[in-house]
């Protein structure tokens, strides 16, 4: 949302700006590592890379699941 700018009706990103929630993954990653809470300690960059592969594999299957139908398309609006 910052990078868009905050505002009262813009305070979190839409499902569409689906790049947010592996800035977000990632985060949470490094807290959980500097935490001592992480299974794996992991760079940035490997973090990036793992959340990147799997938000894109979860949007590519959802994707197609909708395209043949078995779900439901994302109700507009």
């Amino acid at each position: 949302a910052e990078d868009r700018g905050i505002s009262e009706d813009y305070i979190i990103p839409t499902m569409g700006e689906w790049e947010v929630f592996i800035r977000e993954a990632v985060v949470v990653g490094m807290k959980a590592i500097e935490q001592g809470v992480a299974r794996e300690k992991l760079s940035r960059d490997e973090l990036t890379k793992r959340a990147e592969k799997m938000i894109k594999e979860a949007r590519e299957a959802t994707a197609l699941l909708m395209k043949s139908g078995l779900i439901p398309p994302v109700p507009e609006g």
